[in-house]
């Protein structure tokens, strides 16, 4: 029986490094999974591979919600291209955390934590669709799909589709 491969992108030129967090995933109970996940990068292009099979849940979201800070009011700390009514996910089929290092105006490079997740857009497409969250990920209002992530005073709005995201920037 094999895995399923579940391929998610981040694109941005300031982007120097992505690293899995080892221990960091988390998935439904009983579904088969491999770590770490493959992450590839060509030009300012990052893809990560993670191999887990998809059944979606309720605890691995509620873990999420945790994970990235969750969410006060109009404002959550994830956000995915097809959250329609909650600006966190009500379930997920697996999550990961990596460590983003990006460029910046000062004179040494910024690490930050970031949560990828996959989740399921439900009826009528049924799609598998990605989330980032992390405590510098802001999303705004519900339905709006606006989102933000900051890295030392930068900030990059978060564009996406349901398997990805660029990060866009005056320096982007």
């Amino acid at each position: 029986m094999s895995i399923d491969s579940n391929s998610v992108t981040i694109t941005c030129p300031d982007i120097l490094n992505i690293e899995y967090i080892d221990g960091s995933d988390h998935v439904t109970e009983g579904e088969d999974n491999k770590t770490p996940p493959a992450i590839e990068q060509s030009g300012s292009t990052w893809t990560i591979t993670f191999l887990a099979d998809r059944q979606n849940s309720t605890p691995v979201a509620q873990s999420f919600y945790s994970d990235t800070g969750g969410k006060s009011g109009a404002t959550s700390h994830a956000w995915s291209a097809d959250a329609v009514s909650d600006p966190m996910p009500s379930q997920l089929n697996f999550y990961f955390a990596v460590t983003l290092t990006m460029a910046t105006t000062g004179p040494n490079p910024v690490s930050q934590t970031i949560y990828l997740g996959q989740g399921n857009t439900g009826f009528p497409a049924y799609d598998n669709n990605w989330w980032i969250g992390g405590e510098y990920v802001t999303s705004y209002g519900q339905q709006t799909f606006s989102a933000t992530l900051t890295v030392l005073g930068s900030t990059y709005s978060i564009i996406g589709s349901t398997s990805s995201f660029k990060l866009v920037s005056d320096s982007c």
